[in-house]
């Protein structure tokens, strides 16, 4: 395994970045919270066995 090209000189800031890695931000308008628990999952009509 060969040595990275850069050397890490800012600790703190690249612990952070590591941490914010893969994190998402996304914002939900009103209307779509209002919905979000009143649909029912699944199909609740049929059951077959």
């Amino acid at each position: 395994m060969s040595n990275p090209c850069y050397k890490t000189t800012n600790w703190k800031q690249y612990n952070q970045i590591l941490l914010n890695r893969g994190s998402l931000t996304f914002e939900v308008d009103e209307e779509a919270m209002q919905l979000w628990n009143k649909t029912k999952r699944g199909n609740q009509d049929s059951l077959v066995y």
